[in-house]
């Protein structure tokens, strides 16, 4: 070919006619040559209109083939990663790089087929998390912390929706998010939700489902006869045992109010016990010996020797007191739970595997004073209630670098008591110990010879937590409206304004 090339080089221009050229091409064998040059050149030109693929960091793309991949060649083989798929005819590209690269695959069928690659950088950590804070801020009973480049979440989920959410931003998120919620998803509150969701569908917005303890009732104002009987064949096969309530007022369950009083009682009080001795040490030694007059009338001999200094053994035994921690009031429906807690939450770190690698997971963990109450009331006024009551402490840690733990004191019990009743809790008692010391000032910051100049107090407390609980049956709404007007009162009483102002 390239003699073909010189020899037509040589010739002069315009001396070449089409008819030598083809000729010289002929006699030359030079045409077997270029035939097989332009069959050479096909693939190059199939190859010409690559296949786009966008991916960043981190990300797998599924490329589907129509014949086995038997070749792969790529002109940048340390930014991706080629896996083959559980079919013969699928690879999965993995972005290990940002850039782009080129990738050539050669079927078994002798096809060739292009692609570029353009892998971008990653969305960041903080990025993300801020991404998926916003999404689930909607859910107002959710907490949200960030530590160490993780989204941990707690809280209590009450709504089904809730639930689903938290599950698709996870999906969004992979890695990203530590779920600790807890769920209180009832049954009820599932049903009431899809019912809702369904006459809405089906355009009917004049009436709604609503439940009421343990029962499910469609309330409201339906606009005519078809459409109450077309809400109620919505919801009822949802759940066949949905009342019908549309055409009559739903009395209300009674709701209990529940006032709490936390006391707290020392019980053995203080028992205080040390060495003591004057602020002044006396200059002679002296050997004593008295009779002490004890409080029951006893008497017996009681003798010391005086050093250096005038010691002597104290044992006190102070007087009891007890004083209220807490008095919160609580309302909740018949049937329902009301919860109270006072102290505070602390974090703890713990290593687990998470999808095969170990991560550190922050677990939220209430200390204080919990109280749950679950009441439920009759038509004869009695109210049944369900009392937990629960003590948390946190010891610290008795070794150096372990975790510190919970000394847990709890009261459970059930009781059946009238309107305006009373009932007490007890038995959640714990230990304080604490330690004094008083010292002459300059000689008890002498070494060794200083102990003879300090004295120590170990005094140890047993404290016991009297719980307080009344209940009584009380109306919402006229709680409310005199609630209400107690403010409205306030206010026209105490704020005072000047239109200038």
């Amino acid at each position: 070919m390239q003699m073909a090339f010189k020899k037509l080089c040589k010739l002069p221009i315009g001396s070449c006619s089409p008819l030598k050229f083809i000729t010289l091409l002929l006699t030359g064998g030079y045409m077997l040559k270029m035939m097989t040059l332009l069959l050479l050149m096909i693939p190059f030109v199939v190859l010409a209109s690559p296949k786009k693929i966008n991916l960043k960091v981190g990300k797998t793309e599924q490329i589907k083939l129509n014949a086995f991949a038997k070749e792969i060649n790529l002109n940048k083989d340390k930014l991706v990663k080629i896996h083959r798929g559980s079919d013969s005819s699928v690879l999965l590209v993995e972005a290990v790089g940002k850039g782009s690269v080129a990738m050539e695959v050669i079927k078994e069928n002798g096809e060739r087929e292009a692609f570029d690659i353009d892998i971008s950088a990653k969305s960041s950590t903080n990025t993300m998390i801020n991404q998926a804070k916003d999404k689930l801020s909607v859910i107002s009973t959710l907490k949200m912390r960030t530590y160490k480049g993780k989204l941990y979440l707690s809280g209590n989920i009450v709504q089904a929706s809730s639930v689903a959410l938290i599950q698709n931003v996870k999906k969004q998120y992979p890695g990203i998010i530590v779920d600790g919620t807890e769920r209180s998803v009832s049954r009820p509150a599932i049903v009431v939700e899809s019912i809702n969701r369904s006459l809405k569908k089906n355009n009917i917005n004049s009436v709604q489902a609503r439940n009421y303890g343990r029962y499910i009732h469609i309330v409201g104002g339906a606009r005519d006869k078809l459409e109450r009987e077309l809400a109620m064949k919505l919801a009822r096969t949802i759940d066949s045992r949905v009342i019908d309530s549309m055409s009559e007022k739903v009395k209300t369950a009674p709701s209990v109010k529940i006032d709490v009083m936390f006391v707290e009682v020392s019980k053995s009080d203080k028992t205080r016990f040390g060495l003591k001795g004057e602020p002044l040490p006396d200059a002679s030694t002296s050997l004593a010996t008295g009779v002490l007059a004890l409080k029951n009338g006893h008497t017996g001999p009681i003798s010391w020797q005086v050093s250096d200094l005038n010691f002597f053994l104290e044992m006190i035994k102070t007087s009891g007191r007890s004083r209220v921690l807490s008095q919160p009031t609580l309302v909740s429906r018949s049937g329902e739970k009301s919860k109270f807690h006072s102290g505070g939450t602390f974090y703890m770190e713990s290593v687990q595997n998470v999808d095969g690698k170990k991560e550190i997971v922050i677990t939220p963990i209430d200390h204080g004073i919990e109280l749950e109450i679950e009441s439920n009331a009759d038509q004869l006024g009695q109210i049944s209630a369900n009392i937990k009551t629960s003590v948390k402490d946190i010891v610290e840690a008795k070794i150096e670098g372990g975790l510190p733990s919970l000394a847990v004191n709890k009261v459970d019990t059930a009781v059946t008591i009238k309107d305006g009743q009373s009932i007490l809790l007890s038995g959640l008692t714990k230990k304080r110990e604490t330690k004094e010391m008083s010292k002459v000032p300059g000689l008890g910051d002498i070494p060794v010879v200083g102990e003879m100049f300090k004295s120590r107090k170990f005094e140890t407390e047993e404290v016991e937590l009297v719980v307080l609980v009344t209940m009584s049956l009380t109306n919402p709404s006229e709680d409310n409206v005199s609630a209400a007007k107690g403010i409205w009162d306030h206010a026209g009483r105490d704020v005072k304004f000047n239109i200038f102002d």
